[in-house]
């Protein structure tokens, strides 16, 4: 009987590589869990500046099992996820597949589910003009809650209100959720934020979302229960 090999890959530098064993990490139960099932786990850390022995190894495993958030420190899974297409593009098993992860690990999905119960008032921005044409006429009619299409921690997610003031210049608040309220001008706003949710060509990269107060909190609590359904 074949004995399957697995690699476990998260995000780390070159000494930490170096240095990774199956019980030096905080996967190491996951690594004696496929033990007992027969199957060899091996350590795989990642960085940009190890793409290519990280392309070796593990295009020489049966699986690779993937623990990178979307965001980390300024870097994103952008040359990590094109790295898991071609890997699994020749056989290995990749787990999530990068593609998997767009279709249902990204926050549009709450745009294309926003009829359902969980649902809300939930806009899609695909380019950055539609989001400078279509977001100050939302804040006009309450708070948003802006978020990007991939983030994890707080990250990218921006709760903003317009203030009572100039509509030559309109002001809103802005608070972003790993930081301290902020003022700021809508137009210094958008642009200071669509570089990140928008490629040079204005077309989506990551998204920007925007979302009615509440509807988050609203569809984690759906979730959760949904999760807990599924496990009894």
């Amino acid at each position: 009987m074949k004995r399957y090999k697995i690699a476990i890959l998260w995000r780390g530098d070159r000494a930490a590589r170096a240095a990774a064993t199956p019980n030096n990490n905080r996967y190491h139960r996951i690594f004696v869990e496929l033990q007992a099932l027969g199957i060899y786990a091996e350590p795989a850390v990642y960085a940009e500046d190890l793409i290519d022995e990280v392309r070796a190894q593990l295009m020489k495993v049966d699986g690779v099992l993937v623990w990178v958030n979307p965001l980390d420190a300024g870097r994103t899974r952008e040359q990590l996820d094109a790295l898991l297409r071609e890997v699994a593009s020749t056989g290995p098993w990749v787990s999530a597949h990068p593609d998997v992860i767009l279709k249902m690990g990204t926050k549009e999905v709450l745009h294309h589910t926003r009829t359902m119960s969980w649902g809300s008032n939930t806009a899609l921005y695909r380019t950055a003009e539609a989001m400078r044409l279509e977001l100050p006429a939302r804040l006009a009619a309450g708070p948003r809650v802006i978020k990007r299409n991939r983030g994890n921690g707080g990250q990218g997610v921006w709760k903003v209100e317009r203030l009572a003031g100039s509509r030559s210049r309109p002001m809103v608040r802005v608070l972003d959720a790993t930081k301290d309220a902020d003022f700021i001008d809508l137009g210094l706003l958008i642009a200071a934020h669509t570089a990140s949710f928008f490629d040079p060509r204005g077309k989506l990269r990551r998204a920007g979302l925007a979302f009615s107060s509440g509807t988050v909190c609203r569809f984690c609590s759906i979730f959760v229960n949904f999760l807990l359904f599924l496990t009894n």
